[in-house]
């Protein structure tokens, strides 16, 4: 299956998860959106300061646990964007204040999908 921002979100969205940090969030992601047929790498190095959480096909996913600045964030997404292997983004959130990052950076659209949390 071949992964688009909006199915990738719509996926992670759906559900709720257990977990202890990032990284075994990272894990739960992983695995359904393997489940859903699609290829996902992990850990992916985009520069040598850039790694991004994962990557499906083209769709960068970013998690945030921590409380990082949405100005921070968007400029991470921006980093991101700018690399070839990222034609999309998906950053997968338990802040509320990311829901404020712009939906559109660098004329791509970013799906933000809240899990809850502060």
């Amino acid at each position: 299956m071949t992964a688009t921002p909006a199915e990738v979100a719509r996926l992670v969205g759906a559900r709720r998860y257990g977990y202890n940090d990032e990284v075994s969030l990272h894990a739960l992601l992983a695995e359904v959106l393997e489940g859903a047929g699609m290829t996902v790498r992990r850990e992916v190095r985009l520069t040598p300061r850039d790694r991004i959480d994962l990557l499906v096909d083209t769709v960068g996913v970013e998690v945030k646990v921590a409380n990082t600045p949405v100005d921070n964030l968007e400029a991470q997404c921006k980093r991101y964007l700018r690399c070839p292997e990222v034609e999309s983004l998906v950053v997968v959130t338990t802040r509320s204040q990311h829901r404020a990052l712009p939906l559109v950076i660098l004329g791509q659209h970013v799906h933000v999908v809240y899990l809850g949390g502060p």
